[in-house]
């Protein structure tokens, strides 16, 4: 069984937590990071500051962005900027 998880806050500990949850996938666990919601800043600047970490250092893995998702080989991780969790469409991505 896949656990489905959605990220609320993707600063260092939001970042931290989805390359966590990859490596791990790659080792046999079941997580699917599904989506993220941040108001500050876009897809886009997320994306280099995931694959690009001042502190961890660069992530070997390609990110891309396309309307309002990462795109990570072929997870799609949609994104929203509300301003507190109960305004996220959790339930559109998470949930389903």
């Amino acid at each position: 069984m896949t656990i489905r998880v959605g990220i609320n806050g993707f600063g260092r500990m939001g970042k931290l937590g989805l390359r966590l949850a990859f490596d791990l996938a790659d080792n046999g666990h079941s997580y699917e990071i599904v989506h993220i919601n941040e108001p500050d800043g876009d897809p886009t600047c997320h994306a280099h500051l995931l694959e690009f970490d001042s502190v961890h250092g660069r992530w070997n893995r390609d990110v891309e962005v396309a309307e309002d998702a990462l795109i990570m080989g072929e997870n799609i991780i949609t994104f929203s900027a509300e301003t507190g969790p109960t305004e996220t469409p959790w339930s559109d991505t998470v949930l389903t």
